[in-house]
C-alpha cells in the first residue's frame, strides 16, 4: 500500500512539473504605457469604436478577447511580413467600454482600462512581451 501511495505521489509531481514547462511558452511581461497617452492630441476621430491594431511576432497565436468582463471573440493573428501587422479589432462604441482584456494563447490576462477621453492603442507581442500603446488616431503606417 504505501509503496502504491509513493507512486501516486511521484505521477502527480512529474504530471504537475510537465505542466508547468508548458506554460513557460505563454508567460509574457506587459507594459502599458498609459503615461505616453498624446493628451494634447485632439483631432477629431473618424469613428466612435475603440480600434486596436496587433502588430508584432504573432505565429498563429489565439488572443482572447474580453470587453466589459465578458467574452468577446477569439482571433488567430500571424503578422504580415510586409506591413508588420497581424491584424485588428473595431470593437463596440467606446464610451460604452468600461474595460477590455485579452488572453494570448492561454497566458495571463491583459486587464486596461481605456482613458475617459477616446484613443484608439496598439497592442504589440513579442515573445515575452506584450506592450500596449495609446493614440488618438492610429499612426498611418499601421
Amino acid at each position: 500500500m504505501k509503496i502504491l501511495l509513493c507512486l501516486l505521489i511521484i505521477c502527480m509531481l512529474v504530471s504537475c512539473r510537465a505542466n508547468n514547462n508548458n506554460d513557460s511558452n505563454e508567460r509574457y511581461d506587459v507594459v502599458i504605457k498609459y503615461l505616453e497617452t498624446p493628451l494634447k492630441d485632439k483631432r477629431p476621430l473618424k469613428n466612435d469604436s475603440l480600434i486596436v491594431v496587433f502588430d508584432g511576432n504573432f505565429n498563429k497565436d489565439t488572443v482572447d478577447v474580453y470587453i466589459n468582463g465578458r467574452y468577446f471573440k477569439q482571433m488567430i493573428l500571424t503578422t504580415d511580413e510586409i506591413d508588420g501587422t497581424a491584424g485588428s479589432l473595431i470593437a463596440i462604441k467606446y464610451n460604452k467600454i468600461k474595460n477590455i482584456g485579452f488572453r494570448i494563447n492561454g497566458g495571463k490576462l491583459i486587464f486596461i482600462e481605456p482613458e475617459k477621453e477616446h484613443y484608439n492603442f496598439r497592442l504589440n507581442y513579442s515573445e515575452d512581451t506584450v506592450t500596449i500603446q495609446f493614440y488618438r488616431l492610429l499612426p498611418a503606417s499601421m
